[in-house]
């Protein structure tokens, strides 16, 4: 029986109309109830495609099972078979624009933290800089003193001065170099973004196309397997 939900009308399912004595067709009407219950997206992205393989499996079973059954059944298989097509096609498209989407929400992360690390690293490069241009002011000054005391002392602070400088020069190199990889690094993830945000509208589209067409795609296959299973409980 039929019941209706507001505008919605809902198909009873197959076990409410037949009793199965074949156990495999029995199971193939129930994978079937079971994915028209779920959404496009629990089928197409479930853990090891399990859903989706179950359904497929089920339509496999009865396309053969109404090739097996006499002319009677030959038109149900010729559905079957075009909507076993159809889903197959719908699966393969949401997959790859699901896929497009991913790969631009994982660019836009790594464009964000190449761009802290960037920021991070000027912040560091400024700091360098001026502690550079402190140590640059501290030798002059000293080297000053020196020149007007003539203290072995100063000298050898000078010295120190001197490793100091050596060693931040080192810093500045190894830290110009890091920037410029960053840099680098930045470019390459803003060219790999521009080339899928290319395809991001398109792939936004046929996300939203399949699911739309989802809906229409499980009232065939409720609709047929309805009928199926109307023609079983004649035959049996």
């Amino acid at each position: 029986m039929m019941k209706e939900r507001g505008m919605e009308v809902v198909m009873p399912c197959v076990p409410e109309i037949v009793a199965f004595d074949d156990d495999k067709l029995g199971e193939a009407f129930a994978n079937l109830e079971s994915s028209m219950k779920m959404d496009l997206n629990q089928i197409a992205i479930s853990e090891e495609h399990i859903h989706r393989h179950r359904l497929e499996i089920a339509l496999t079973f009865l396309s053969i099972y109404c090739s097996d059954n006499g002319p009677l059944f030959h038109g149900l298989r010729l559905k079957i078979d075009s909507l076993h097509h159809e889903i197959r096609t719908t699966m393969s498209s949401f997959k790859q624009a699901s896929a497009t989407l991913d790969t631009l929400n994982k660019l836009e992360e790594k464009e964000k933290l190449v761009d802290e690390k960037y920021s991070q690293q000027m912040e560091a490069a400024i700091n360098l800089v001026s502690e550079i241009s402190n140590t640059k002011k501290g030798m002059a000054e000293l080297k000053e003193e020196i020149l007007q005391a003539q203290l072995n002392s100063k000298e050898k602070e000078f010295k120190g001065y001197e490793v100091k400088f050596s060693s931040l020069e080192q810093q500045k190199e190894e830290q110009v170099s890091d920037t410029m990889g960053l840099m680098e690094e930045y470019e390459v993830v803003k060219k790999d973004k521009s080339r899928v945000v290319e395809g991001q509208t398109k792939a936004r589209r046929e996300v939203e196309k399949v699911k739309n067409d989802w809906p229409s795609c499980v009232a065939n296959l409720r609709k047929t397997t309805l009928l199926l299973a109307i023609l079983l409980k004649r035959k049996l």
